[in-house]
């Protein structure tokens, strides 16, 4: 999977976020998460990071 895929995928289970960065590991992508609403000045503290394995299939 790629990271874009990979984003868009956990965007559609956490409505209302938006991704602020993403890391890389052998086995998967790891996207940090914060409120679509907040700001480069007002981050919120505590949002999740979500971790989707590269190696997942998604049927057409």
């Amino acid at each position: 999977m790629i990271l874009t895929d990979a984003i868009n995928l956990v965007l559609a289970e956490y409505p209302g976020m938006k991704a602020i960065g993403a890391a890389e590991s052998a086995d998967a992508w790891i996207i940090g998460l914060d409120f679509a609403s907040s700001t480069d000045d007002h981050p919120v503290p505590g949002t999740p990071s979500v971790a989707v394995e590269k190696n997942i299939r998604r049927s057409a």
